[in-house]
């Protein structure tokens, strides 16, 4: 059983007394899996623009928003990078990686343990707390960009915007598209884009809401290399700029360098070695942790 947390208390949608970042401890089972994971994961840094709409509908990602300089550089395949808020699930298929995304998205139940993201309970099974998806203010991003093939980028980014008027969301949209690069692709549809472009769309759609946590689910698997490489610099700009912590599940060890500051490795069900990115590369620690780092692709 992950730890018992029955001491500790919690209401619904209510603040927790704890650190702020990200607390996980899971235990689950689904068929002969079992997934036991605990970990932690710090809070980012100031964003250098708000992310999150305003009253009025507008955020501060106009289109005169400049990116620092350090956060406009290409992150290299073979170094990591300290400032970003990137944490990476790396190991193996069948490890428990996108399990473990479901239970933080909300989309899958554990039998045992808790969720608390920035002071708030996402789910604590000793208090019966179970936050649907829509409350806990998670952005997810799959593999395949999986957009709405009737909606034009437009519809597809302001899709989950609620309680906008309808000016109010078109320069949410425009905001948004200016962020991940695509200015003058509002009317564009899903078919027209390129697998890169599509990824930029699900990625504006999954910050429109202006989500406490984003989490991607192999992003760049289905991309050609240049492309994912494109796509590695341009997450790790919008992490720095937004300030979202983002979970990132990977079978790349280049992904992991270029993107994250800490490093999780996980193997059938478990957490096997966490850490800072830097730390763990150069000394895994143990022969098991030391095993999964030694492929570039697992």
């Amino acid at each position: 059983m992950v730890g018992d947390a029955a001491a500790e208390t919690a209401t619904h949608g209510s603040s927790d007394p704890s650190p702020p970042g990200l607390d996980v401890r899971l235990d689950d089972r689904v068929g002969d899996f079992r997934l036991e994971v605990a970990f932690k994961v710090a809070p980012t840094a100031s964003p250098t623009q708000d992310p999150r709409p305003s009253r009025e509908g507008s955020t501060a990602l106009g289109k005169d928003s400049t990116v620092p300089a350090e956060a406009s550089s290409d992150p290299t395949e073979g170094s990591t990078s300290s400032n970003a808020g990137v944490t990476a699930l790396f190991g193996p298929s069948g490890a428990g990686k996108t399990l473990t995304l479901r239970h933080l998205a909300g989309l899958a139940r554990a039998r045992s343990g808790r969720i608390r993201l920035g002071g708030r309970v996402l789910f604590d099974s000793a208090t019966g707390i179970h936050l649907p998806p829509r409350e806990r203010r998670i952005g997810l991003v799959f593999q395949e960009a999986a957009l709405f093939p009737h909606l034009s980028v437009a519809g597809n980014v302001g899709y989950g915007m609620s309680g906008l008027r309808r000016d109010e969301r078109a320069h949410r949209v425009d905001e948004l598209l200016e962020l991940v690069r695509l200015p003058g692709y509002e009317e564009r549809r899903p078919r027209s884009l390129s697998g890169g472009e599509a990824q930029r769309v699900a990625l504006a759609r999954a910050l429109a809401p202006g989500p406490s946590l984003l989490l991607l689910d192999e992003p760049f698997a289905a991309l050609d290399f240049r492309v994912r490489r494109e796509l590695r610099s341009e997450l790790l700009r919008l992490s720095r700029l937004t300030g979202i912590p983002m979970i990132l599940v990977t079978h790349s060890l280049a992904d992991v360098r270029a993107l994250s500051r800490t490093l999780i490795l996980l193997d059938r069900g478990r957490v096997v070695a966490s850490g800072p990115t830097a730390h763990l590369l150069a000394d895994p620690g143990t022969p098991e942790a030391a095993a999964l780092l030694d492929a570039e692709e697992l």
